[in-house]
C-alpha cells in the first residue's frame, strides 16, 4: 500500500505517488520528471489542447522486475521485460496519453513518434509507451 507521504506534487502535473511501485517504494530521476513536463507541454501544442500523461508504471524494485519478467518473459528470451530495466533506476515510465477535454485515448504510435524528441529511449506497445532518460 502506497504511503500518504508519497502523495505530493513533484512537478506541476505529476504526483510522486504516480511513480511508486505497487508496494509504495519510490526512486525517481528528476530528469525523467522534467522531460515528462516538457513532453506534456509539447503534446498540448501538437494537439491544440491539454493532454494528460498517465503513468501506468514508474519505479520497479529488482523483485518487481523479476516477477514481471517471469510473467511476461525477458527480452533476451523474446519477452517484454528487460533484465536491466531503467524502471529499476527510476529513469523510466510507461505512459498513456489522453486528451483532457474528451478523455479520448491518443494512439501510442502517434505519441511514440513525438516522444523520440524528448527521451533517450522510446518503445511503443499496443496500449502504452515506454520512455526513459538513460
Amino acid at each position: 500500500m502506497a504511503s500518504s507521504m508519497n502523495n505530493f506534487q513533484v512537478s506541476p502535473h505529476f504526483n510522486l505517488q504516480e511513480f511508486s511501485s505497487h508496494t509504495g517504494e519510490i526512486f525517481i530521476d528528476a530528469h525523467l520528471i522534467d522531460q515528462l513536463e516538457l513532453f506534456r507541454d509539447h503534446l498540448a501544442e501538437v494537439f491544440a489542447e491539454e493532454v494528460a500523461i498517465i503513468i501506468t508504471n514508474g519505479y520497479r524494485s529488482v523483485k518487481d522486475n523479476e516477477d514481471l519478467g517471469k510473467r511476461l518473459g525477458f527480452t533476451d528470451e523474446g519477452g517484454l521485460v528487460s533484465r536491466n530495466s531503467q524502471h529499476m533506476l527510476g529513469k523510466a515510465a510507461d505512459i498513456m496519453c489522453v486528451k483532457k477535454k474528451s478523455w479520448k485515448f491518443i494512439s501510442p504510435v502517434l505519441i511514440g513518434e513525438e516522444a523520440k524528441r524528448f527521451f533517450s529511449y522510446t518503445q511503443v506497445y499496443e496500449a502504452h509507451i515506454h520512455v526513459d532518460v538513460r
